[in-house]
């Protein structure tokens, strides 16, 4: 989970696609959002090959509505209208609640 303002800013510093990062950068987002990734063992930390974002502040059984988009490969999907990436490759997300305080650092004492 990470705030959508930390995400926000990944992506004005990672993505290079214009289409993919015009609309995360532009999307309305809830505060909080879950982030799950899926990366090839070979490609380990370095390219993320499929990122799903979710609303974190949604009912318990919002089902699929909680899903604010989906990039598998070069597909991205949104608002139930799917598009193709000319440059796919990104980074891993790394940065989880960190800055507000609510994350676990190296220098926290259990």
């Amino acid at each position: 989970m990470t705030s959508s303002t930390s995400f926000k800013r990944f992506i004005f510093e990672n993505i290079s696609d214009e289409h993919y990062r015009s609309y995360l950068l532009l999307e309305q987002m809830p505060k909080f959002i879950w982030i799950v990734e899926y990366i090839a063992k070979d490609d380990y930390p370095n390219q993320v090959h499929s990122r799903f974002l979710f609303d974190a502040t949604a009912l318990k059984y919002a089902g699929i509505g909680m899903m604010i988009s989906a990039r598998v490969g070069d597909l991205f999907i949104h608002n139930g209208k799917s598009a193709t990436l000319t440059n796919f490759q990104e980074p891993m997300y790394k940065n989880n609640l960190r800055e507000a305080g609510y994350g676990m650092d190296e220098a926290s004492s259990g």
